[in-house]
């Protein structure tokens, strides 16, 4: 068991001390009353990118009403197999408004692991950074029962183009049903929210943030 050599506390009189809060609940305080159009930044192939706190807000929202468009209940797995980046934020935050537990899950992991972690969750829904990532995923993904959807958080304009690639990467496993027609892909952050601020919307709409790979 760890122990510290020292433990700081406050002075006294250094203010009132405030219980009780949720990180939405700071989230929402911090957009009213402290707007950031630098809030969050992230390093990219073209540069520096931001986000504001309420573009952030925004997104994390959308993405938790899409995550209810897929009937998940209280307390289920989400998956998260992400970059560390403003993604995997707006995707942790997301599922915290959404009353989801999220699963973190290392990119160092081999296959196997990543296949046994999501197994061993019962993970109902994967959240992917990009199409990289989903095809070296997706010929295992029917050793993961309990999964019934993947959500990519960052996809090329052209991605629909590649759908007949992504449905022809067939689960491996003889022991499950699954298909990929079943599993659906969408992106949660358009590329032109980024960096604009309170201006930017954070992504799609409520409505179209899932979108069913068979359509």
């Amino acid at each position: 068991m760890f122990c510290p050599d020292k433990i700081y506390t406050a002075p006294p009189n250094s203010g009132e001390v405030i219980l009780g809060r949720t990180l939405p609940s700071l989230l929402d305080q911090a957009c009213d009353r402290h707007p950031n159009s630098h809030a969050l930044n992230h390093w990219t192939a073209s540069g520096w990118q931001s986000l504001s706190n309420q573009a952030f807000r925004t997104a994390a929202e959308e993405l938790a009403l899409g995550l209810s468009e897929l009937e998940l209940e209280k307390g289920d797995r989400v998956a998260l197999l992400m970059h560390s980046d403003i993604n995997f934020c707006i995707a942790d935050m997301g599922c915290l408004l959404a009353a989801l537990v999220d699963v973190p899950i290392d990119l160092t992991q081999t296959i196997e692991n990543i296949i046994f972690i999501l197994g061993h969750a019962k993970a109902k829904a994967l959240i992917i950074s990009d199409l990289d990532l989903l095809y070296q995923i997706i010929p295992y993904l029917g050793d993961a029962p309990d999964l019934q959807a993947i959500i990519v958080a960052d996809v090329p304009a052209d991605w629909q183009k590649r759908r007949s690639q992504l449905l022809a990467c067939q689960p491996t496993s003889h022991h499950s049903s699954y298909h990929l027609d079943e599993i659906q892909c969408s992106r949660f952050l358009d590329k032109g929210t980024r960096g604009q601020g309170d201006k930017g919307t954070g992504g799609r709409g409520d409505k179209e943030i899932i979108s069913s790979l068979s359509d």
